[in-house]
């Protein structure tokens, strides 16, 4: 055989050759295409300024907290309550809503001293024990307080010296003052009130039981209150 045939032949081998390991190469390295791949996954899952966007407004829309027309149940507050036309006078109670509970700070099964002005400008001195039942909730608050023992201490009275003094004491408990209402604002409330004096008293036996003592009276009446600032 010629040596040129030769040397073309070698040639022609030696492409052949360097063909076949370049597309081995390219067949067996995984950079190339896993490359190209990831460079089409991040074009297609990141999200665009708007839409990042519109997900930030959805999630601050649904946090915020509904505004409502009454002070939070998890929220301590005092009322100032004011009765009205109770037993022929106003009287003002001091509730203390405490974590979803009512009470005034005078039911504490403590003897609380009250002097009062009755008929006829006789001072008598009332010494009641008082305890409490009541709750808040959404708005709504409901009390009832309930005297547990009283005494009422004066002197004088119809058919009775003016020097003359008395002692008696109620025959057994009795509920006071009952409340329920309505909160129309964060700040005031209103609603009905139901009001009762002792059923009977028990008095010493040297006098007649006064005819000043508001034995078995009972009333309703209508109540408006504040949240204290």
């Amino acid at each position: 055989m010629p040596k040129k045939v030769i040397v073309l032949l070698a040639a022609i081998a030696a492409c052949l050759l360097i063909a076949a390991g370049m597309v081995t190469y390219v067949l067996t390295n995984p950079r190339l295409p896993a490359a190209s791949n990831n460079n089409r996954q991040t074009i297609a899952t990141t999200p665009s300024a708007t839409s990042r966007t519109s997900n930030l407004n959805d999630s601050t829309t649904s946090t915020k907290t509904p505004q409502t027309n009454f002070p939070s149940h998890t929220a301590d507050f005092t009322v100032k309550a004011m009765l009205e036309n109770r037993a022929g006078q106003n009287e003002e109670l001091t509730l203390q809503v405490t974590q979803g509970k009512v009470c005034q700070s005078r039911d504490n099964g403590q003897p609380q001293r009250q002097q009062m002005s009755l008929a006829a400008g006789i001072s008598v001195t009332f010494t009641r024990v008082y305890a409490c039942s009541g709750s808040y909730q959404d708005g709504k608050l409901s009390y009832s307080e309930t005297v547990l023992s009283e005494v009422v201490e004066g002197s004088g009275g119809t058919g009775l010296l003016n020097t003359v003094k008395w002692r008696c004491e109620a025959n057994g408990e009795y509920v006071y003052a009952q409340l329920d209402g309505t909160f129309s604002s964060q700040r005031a409330v209103a609603g009905n009130y139901t009001w009762n004096s002792a059923p009977a008293y028990t008095c010493d036996a040297a006098v007649a039981m006064p005819s000043v003592l508001p034995s078995g009276r009972s009333g309703t009446g209508k109540w408006t209150g504040e949240v204290a600032s």
